[in-house]
């Protein structure tokens, strides 16, 4: 089982060797520093984007990775989102991610505020801001 986020106080207390059923990005060459670094460019620090950069973390050793967000922050619609009433309308334990659960939503669809929270918490204790570069925005790829 994944570890409850209220007890994870910062990255060297999470185990980074934890299952994420299933979920594996390939060795192919990017694992040997030998090669040259892969570059990964992520578009969004929403949930998504978040998800992928605690992925790669995890499980490459020889990538560079950024995440272009066009908002000052993470959470993609949780941040932007923020009118009186804001909530998802799903069980909120749909927004845990799987290597850190969130055990104390504090409703059964929580708003977009709970939600933002959690994602900033993931951000901090995984120490996955190092790959965020906000305030831009991507229009076009050639």
């Amino acid at each position: 089982m994944a570890p409850d986020i209220s007890q994870l106080t910062t990255q060297s207390d999470a185990s980074l060797n934890i299952s994420a059923d299933g979920y594996q990005i390939p060795d192919i060459t990017f694992r040997d520093p030998k090669n040259r670094r892969l570059k990964v460019l992520t578009i969004g620090a929403g949930v998504s984007g978040i998800m992928m950069a605690y992925h790669i973390q995890k499980q490459c050793q020889n990538v560079e990775h950024v995440i272009y967000e066009k908002n000052p922050d993470i959470g993609g619609t949780w941040y932007e989102n923020r009118y009186p009433g804001a909530a998802c309308d799903v069980p909120s334990h749909a927004y845990a991610f799987p290597f850190a659960l969130n055990p104390d939503w504090p409703k059964y669809a929580s708003g977009s505020k709970d939600i933002w929270n959690y994602l900033d918490k993931v951000c901090e204790v995984f120490d996955l801001r190092k790959y965020m570069t906000f305030n831009t925005e991507i229009v076009g790829c050639f």
